[in-house]
């Protein structure tokens, strides 16, 4: 079984993913936890060490490196390209090798956090119309029950704060209210359009959420 949960930072995720492990190990059921974004995958990452030039900035001037990237389309577009190529290996092989070996195989965000995360990142670049994109979710393994959760933004905001560290390199952790408001559109957007099985409420006890997440599954 695969389950996946998704949603906006700090709509309580983690937490939901965190009691849902416990769960499983009280009931003695093989499972698996695993968190993956574009850029984040073992391939672009190497390939990011291999080739960065930023190894002996400090904070600013990696920020700095980073932003001249972005702004230069060319690099960006094959950034995003190898991104997609190296996840429909991650995903298309490593996830189903993981699904042979496990029972449960619990993705702590997946597809369309990850379209979510390139439309904020790749402004412009309309790469839902690429193949490669198509091909990634086609082969991509279908969750058997996929969750949502949400929150308003001014409760994302604040837990984004109360979460993060206050620290020189805190501030670019989190989200700017703009971005924000563009992700939470573009997650709305995507489940009008029936992208997740159920749409869970992040606002509530936890515990309330977990027993409606529970509901849902069949373990």
């Amino acid at each position: 079984m695969i389950i996946s949960v998704s949603g906006i930072d700090s709509a309580g995720k983690s937490t939901q993913i965190e009691l849902l492990k416990k769960e499983l190990e009280v009931k003695k059921i093989r499972h698996c936890v695993k968190w993956s974004k574009a850029r984040a995958t073992p391939g672009v990452v190497f390939l990011k060490e291999l080739f960065r030039k930023d190894k002996k900035m400090n904070y600013q001037e990696k920020l700095a490196h980073r932003q001249e990237v972005f702004e230069n389309n060319r690099k960006k577009t094959l950034l995003l390209f190898a991104s997609l190529v190296d996840l429909c290996f991650y995903w298309g092989i490593y996830f189903r090798l993981l699904k042979l070996k496990y029972k449960v195989l619990v993705l702590d965000r997946y597809l369309w956090d990850t379209f979510v995360e390139i439309k904020a990142d790749f402004y412009g670049i309309e790469f839902e119309n690429w193949f490669i994109w198509k091909l990634l979710v086609k082969i991509a393994p279908k969750p058997d029950v996929s969750f949502l959760l949400v929150v308003p933004l001014e409760v994302s905001l604040s837990r984004d704060i109360q979460k993060t560290d206050v620290s020189v390199e805190a501030p670019a952790l989190i989200d700017s209210r703009e971005r924000k408001i563009e992700k939470i559109n573009t997650y709305f957007s995507l489940a009008e359009k029936k992208k997740w099985d159920f749409i869970l409420d992040g606002t509530k006890e936890i515990h309330d959420v977990h027993r409606e997440l529970l509901d849902k599954i069949t373990l």
